[in-house]
């Protein structure tokens, strides 16, 4: 491939990122559902303010997207870093909020980067 041949794009989208933050047990909406279109998940960086166990649902009461996964003690945190669009970690159904479930009244806060189809 020579500095003047073409680059193919493939599977261009927009993608939007939101903050998280969330300090009481149970289900926190982090990104609304969409009509007609699926969430897919491209990176997420999560801290703990302390002992807590966290998951991604497909919707409030929902099927796991992911399973538990513990932040043991304060500033204990998880990286499912950036991949590109088709690599995505997660995906919820069409027309799904997804949802971060606490497992108790600890804050957690971070970003997620995702975009919708």
């Amino acid at each position: 491939m020579t500095i003047s041949d073409p680059v193919r794009v493939v599977n261009t989208v927009t993608t939007q990122r939101v903050a998280i933050s969330a300090a009481t047990g149970g289900t926190h909406t982090i990104v609304a559902a969409a009509a007609g279109k699926r969430t897919k998940v491209l990176g997420v960086l999560l801290m703990g303010g302390g002992a807590v166990n966290v998951k991604f649902t497909n919707g409030a009461g929902g099927a796991d997207l992911t399973g538990s996964m513990p932040l043991a003690t304060e500033g204990n945190g998880l990286v499912m870093p950036v991949t590109p669009p088709g690599l995505h970690w997660l995906e919820t159904s069409v027309n799904t909020a997804l949802v971060l479930y606490l497992s108790g009244a600890v804050q957690v806060s971070g970003v997620l980067v995702y975009y919708q189809e």
